[in-house]
């Protein structure tokens, strides 16, 4: 549940990223790196051939640093693989 409640912000505070980098409360380093995505995402498409598909269109500002957490455990120096399944996942 603390899983889909986070992906449902997200979506909620997200918006274009042509909005995102037009609005005023924005500021200059986020203007900046949005004006990248914009340009990488535009020579993905017109010099590598890749799919103009709906990816990297919206921008969502958190309010923290970072969107998740990965917290990986494992016995000292262990390399054996473990896998778990979720019944919700991207």
């Amino acid at each position: 549940m603390q899983a889909a409640g986070g992906q449902l912000d997200v979506l909620a505070r997200s918006r274009p990223i042509d909005a995102a980098a037009a609005d005023p409360a924005t500021t200059q380093g986020t203007r900046a790196r949005l004006t990248l995505v914009v340009e990488a995402r535009e020579f993905e498409v017109s010099e590598l051939g890749l799919p103009d598909g709906k990816s990297y269109r919206r921008y969502a500002d958190l309010g923290r640093p970072y969107a998740i957490w990965s917290v990986v455990a494992t016995p000292e120096f262990s390399v054996e693989p473990r896998r778990w399944c979720f019944p919700i996942s991207g």
